[in-house]
């Protein structure tokens, strides 16, 4: 049979060197398409189960052969296009594709655009064909604004291989019998093909590694191996219902998995070629305990000594089975936490709660095992007290990490099939700007002479304009990675760890002071988010740039109370607005301090301030009174509840059955609900 040529194109990275260990990392979803094509074996196995008899031979033989190529978009130079680096990389290889196959995430479809323009005019007979989760469920779309002819919906190993078995045959194919795909007409009009049935098992494709080398530039030798961590495909789809990923839109509630005994085989080869570090990608590996249990014994009556990792629900593991998965290698473990405010995790339908985080949490810290945490801003319902709520969580409970010492913080991005995008609970905005792709999730933040950070973030929600999300993004991400850093420091390192530590505490007081001025906004009767942005508008109108950047806030940076930033997680006022906006932003500090005093005095246990007058009169006279009040005596306070002294000493304030009076301030309780405000 004659060789026909197929092409695949690696999206970049945005990495400035691309290295051997990407090439490990990103392998993977081409890399599995790739084995298929190469194998004879399989290709006649798997039209044996299709049944179309034009792409039925008798012979293993007589199957025809594929060879691939791949470009790598990561390799580009910078001074290049990517049209001229493609039409210089399709001279290099002199072989006309038969097909131009490329996957891409929704971060990278002005790559795929541009592609698929240079593909036609170039080499105008190759059949142009996109996958990847994106175009599954956005396919019509994608079709209509790209050159490519065929969007490979779902899965995508049995649908390119039907399609490169009837191409090899006849050019143009005919499309309208191969289910899975969308497919543009030489009239432009796109057709939607029934969906596909997968016809086989996982574990009946050959390894995805089988084509690894095509990926590479060169086999090392073994021992320059054993540090390089190597991706594996364990299984596609997830059961559950996160309103921020697309999977159940994909896979519906169906899970795909490899057995136990298929891995350890792939490992196998791969260890003889000198690998010891894996990495498995599948959002359920640990799903299943019998598969775990049975991999875990395999593993062990391998013999093979191997290092892996693994993502993880908190709710999927106990103690005893996540010893053995230590006994069999495991050494790191990462946990989507996604928020650590209770209220949000309910809403974005995570179906855990924080209960069962810190439980996996405490266990691998007695097992020593290195986890991360991914967590999200930007979602709905996620304001900044909720943001101050993560931060508090990972203070309170940080993984054991001395490996990357990081934790993964991500901007929620409304993919198309998410429920947030459905629902347009998280909004994309400034399109036009970001092209085709979708944003990055961890968007570029520069800092410029003036000491600014400079970056952007296109999507927003009810609960935080877009230069909010970019914000808590940064903040909180920078205030994990610091802390993280500080924690797994040596003795040796007490400097560096105290930079860590002085850095961390920046971030978490930039957290604080937002959350101040968030809690200030949302003090309204009837709240709705049409209130929230005219409130954040006029409160930024009367403070002009005093705290519109990180270099505004910091140089006035203090250390933050504990009982201060747990009275800002845990209260809101349920009016309020009119009054503290009036204060100075040093009042504004102030006041929350004192009512930190008086939440903390009265037990913790109401969550709910409002003050008896609400008005222009009612603030300024709270801010006269709190000019003349000494900050100092308020920080001494304070510094004292978080040394453990009781309150009952404290002069200036004293509490009297269901009244508080402190600092010449009135604070009633009203039944359960809230604390009553009064200047008297």
């Amino acid at each position: 049979m004659t060789k026909h040529s197929i092409l695949f194109i690696n999206p970049s990275l945005g990495t400035t060197r691309f290295t051997d260990e990407d090439r490990l990392r990103s392998y993977l979803s081409l890399g599995t398409l790739a084995s298929a094509l190469m194998n004879k074996a399989f290709l006649k196995r798997f039209a044996k189960r299709l049944g179309r008899k034009e792409i039925l031979f008798e012979s293993e033989d007589d199957y025809p052969a594929f060879d691939i190529f791949v470009l790598h978009l990561s390799l580009k130079p910078a001074q290049q296009s990517i049209r001229e680096y493609f039409c210089e990389f399709l001279d290099q290889i002199a072989a006309a594709p038969l097909l131009i196959c490329m996957t891409a995430t929704s971060g990278h479809l002005d790559e795929a655009v541009e592609i698929a323009g240079a593909a036609r005019q170039m080499v105008p007979a190759a059949l142009r064909i996109i996958g990847g989760p994106h175009v599954s469920v956005a396919a019509r779309d994608f079709l209509n604004i790209s050159e490519f002819q065929v969007a490979c919906i779902g899965e995508g190993v049995e649908t390119l291989s039907e399609i490169a078995l009837v191409a090899s045959l006849a050019a143009p194919p005919a499309l309208s019998l191969i289910a899975g795909i969308a497919f543009k007409q030489d009239s432009g009009e796109i057709l939607i093909n029934p969906l596909r049935q997968p016809l086989l098992a996982l574990d009946d494709y050959p390894f995805p590694s089988d084509s690894l080398q095509t990926f590479r530039e060169s086999d090392e030798e073994p021992a320059d191996k054993q540090n390089q961590l190597i991706y594996i495909l364990s299984g596609y789809g997830c059961p559950h219902d996160c309103i921020f990923c697309a999977q159940r839109c994909i896979h519906g509630r169906r899970i795909r998995e490899r057995s136990a005994e298929n891995i350890i085989a792939e490992i196998r080869c791969l260890f003889d070629k000198g690998f010891r570090k894996f990495a498995f990608v599948q959002e359920t590996f640990l799903n299943r305990r019998k598969r775990i249990d049975a991999f875990c014994r395999s593993l062990a009556d391998s013999g093979l000594q191997i290092e892996w990792t693994a993502e993880a629900r908190a709710d999927q593991l106990d103690y005893e089975q996540l010893k053995r998965m230590q006994a069999a290698g495991l050494q790191f473990i990462q946990i989507g936490v996604e928020s650590g405010d209770p209220a949000v995790l309910k809403k974005i339908g995570k179906g855990i709660d924080l209960d069962h985080i810190i439980q996996l949490r405490d266990w691998c810290r007695r097992l020593k095992i290195h986890t991360a945490f991914y967590l999200l801003v930007g979602l709905p319902g996620q304001d900044w007290q909720s943001v101050l709520r993560s931060a508090l969580f990972f203070m309170d409970y940080p993984p054991h990490n001395r490996i990357t010492r990081h934790a993964s913080v991500s901007i929620a991005i409304p993919y198309p099939g998410t429920t947030i995008w459905q629902e347009q609970s998280v909004r994309l905005i400034d399109t036009d700007a970001v092209k085709f792709s979708w944003p990055e999730r961890n968007p570029t933040v520069l800092a410029n002479d003036a000491g600014e950070f400079v970056g952007e973030n296109f999507t927003e929600t009810d609960d935080m304009t877009p230069e909010e999300i970019l914000e808590a993004w940064l903040y909180l991400d920078d205030y994990c990675h610091f802390l993280l850093h500080a924690l797994a420091g040596s003795s040796r390192d007490r400097r560096d760890n105290d930079r860590y530590l002085e850095y961390a505490g920046r971030m978490l007081y930039m957290i604080q002071r937002r959350t101040i001025r968030d809690l200030i906004v949302r003090a309204q009767p009837d709240f709705s988010a049409g209130l929230r942005k005219a409130a954040y508008r006029k409160l930024i109108q009367t403070d002009g740039d005093a705290e519109k950047h990180f270099k505004d806030v910091t140089a006035d940076t203090e250390s933050s109370p504990d009982v201060l930033l747990r009275f800002l997680a845990a209260t809101r006022f349920l009016n309020g607005f009119e009054t503290m906006r009036r204060l100075s932003i040093g009042n504004r500090i102030k006041w929350m301090k004192i009512c930190a005093l008086v939440w903390h005095i009265n037990g913790r246990a109401i969550h709910a301030m409002k003050f008896d007058n609400d008005g222009r009169q009612t603030g300024l006279a709270l801010d006269k009174r709190l000019r003349a009040l000494e900050e100092l005596e308020l920080n001494r306070y304070l510094a004292r509840i978080d040394a453990g002294i009781r309150p009952d000493t404290f002069l200036d304030i004293k509490r009297v059955d269901q009244q508080t009076f402190a600092f010449g301030i009135n604070f009633s309780i009203a039944g359960t609900a809230a604390i009553e405000i009064d200047l008297i």
